[in-house]
Formats: structure tokens, C-alpha cells, sequence
């Protein structure tokens, strides 16, 4: 069993006690568009590859490989100087991308990744809304539950963590149906507005935390995209 990885103060503020309590498992990071949630997701992909040493697999469903690595490479650099792919060439980081996919395809990509390289120590899905049921035919609350079913066999086979970041309404339904599947929810939301950082307020939905369950702010810098503490 993998052991729960350490997070930065900054990281943990987003994830809360995730990794101090379970070391496999799902945590769902939703926010609305325009947040940052492909921010957030390059941000803990940078702070466990390049800070921690930890292998990573990253799903990008909806953007090309060419472009996360560009935008992870802006990340790692103090003042967003660059997005030379190469920077990142070395990093214990594998991103894998495919138009359209299916969960199932996520679930038989991480099975192949694990047969060749071992388990990673943290996983991440971006844009979780762009991905197709494993099963064809399947809409609505079956569909959600069954990418829900393929990502828990994801974090299963992986033997690790698994963050999940996708556009969540509130109330009934779809969404629901994926908080419901999920160990811990993470929600994120524009707090203010500044030019220099995007502020966001974090809550966890579940379990919540701490009393009132509304916990931090985080700040992005919209120059690089790097996480900061507020």
C-alpha cells in the first residue's frame, strides 16, 4: 500500500487532510469554469513531480499533451519566462492525452502505465466533465456512475490518490452522482478579483472541514499560474 504523500502548506489548503488519511481514494476538485482548475491541477502535478520526486500520471482529456507541458513549464519558472517543453523533459511526469476519451480508455491506459513503469505516487484527471462513459449508451446518472466506477479502478490499479478536477453544479443529478462516489469533495470559487492574483475561497463539501466547513483562500498568480498561500 503507498504510503500518504506530504503536501506544501499551500497544497494542503486545497486538498485539506486527503493525504493525511487515506492513501488511495478520489478527490473531487470542482469549481466553475474559468477558475483555474487546469492551474490548480499543473500546480500539485509540479509540487509532487518536481518538488517531492514523486512519479505522476496525468490524464489531460480535453487539452493536447504539447500544451499542459508548455503551461507546466511556465509554472516551474519564477516569473512565467517560459514554456520550453524540455524544462520538464526530466520530471518524473507522464502526461497522456487522447480527444474524447473514455474512461474505460483512462482505466486501460493507467493498467499499461502500471505494467511498465510501476505505480505512480499521485494521479490526476483533469477536465473530468470531458470524458466519455466506458460504456457505450450510457447518458445522465448511469453515465456518471460509471466513470466514477472506472476512476475508482484507476486509483485501485495505481495504488494511489487520485484528484479529480471538473465543472460541478450544485443540487441534484450528475453531479450528485460523482460527489457522491467521491472520498473527499473540494470546492473552489472566485473570491475576488485583483490583477495581479486570482483569490479563491476552498471548502470542503466532504466531509467538511474545519467546523463551518468553508477553510481557505488560495491565491493564483496570473502571471505563472503558481499557487500561493493567502
Amino acid at each position: 500500500m503507498t504510503a500518504p504523500l506530504p503536501v506544501s502548506t499551500a497544497h494542503a489548503r486545497l486538498l485539506g487532510a486527503a493525504f493525511d488519511t487515506m492513501s488511495t481514494g478520489l478527490v473531487l476538485v470542482g469549481a466553475p469554469p474559468a477558475v483555474g482548475k487546469t492551474c490548480l491541477s499543473l500546480n500539485l502535478a509540479a509540487h509532487f513531480a518536481a518538488h517531492l520526486g514523486e512519479s505522476v500520471l496525468y490524464f489531460s482529456p480535453a487539452s493536447p499533451r504539447e500544451v499542459i507541458l508548455a503551461r507546466l513549464a511556465k509554472n516551474l519558472t519564477p516569473d512565467g519566462e517560459t514554456t520550453d517543453v524540455a524544462r520538464v523533459a526530466d520530471l518524473p511526469l507522464v502526461v497522456l492525452d487522447s480527444p474524447t476519451p473514455s474512461s474505460a480508455e483512462l482505466l486501460e491506459a493507467a493498467t499499461t502505465y502500471v505494467a511498465q513503469h510501476g505505480q505512480p505516487g499521485l494521479v490526476l484527471v483533469n477536465d473530468l466533465q470531458s470524458l466519455r462513459p466506458g460504456k457505450e449508451g450510457l447518458t445522465g446518472l448511469a453515465s456518471a456512475i460509471d466513470i466514477m466506477a472506472d476512476m475508482r479502478g484507476i486509483s485501485k490499479v495505481c495504488d494511489a490518490p487520485l484528484v479529480l478536477f471538473s465543472q460541478l453544479a450544485e443540487g441534484k443529478g450528475v453531479s450528485a452522482a460523482i460527489r457522491e462516489q467521491a472520498d473527499r469533495v473540494v470546492t473552489v470559487q472566485m473570491s475576488t478579483e485583483d490583477p495581479t492574483f486570482k483569490v479563491l475561497a476552498v471548502s470542503y463539501a466532504d466531509p467538511p472541514e474545519p467546523e463551518d466547513g468553508v477553510a481557505y483562500e488560495l491565491a493564483l498568480a496570473r502571471s505563472t499560474g503558481v499557487l500561493a498561500l493567502r
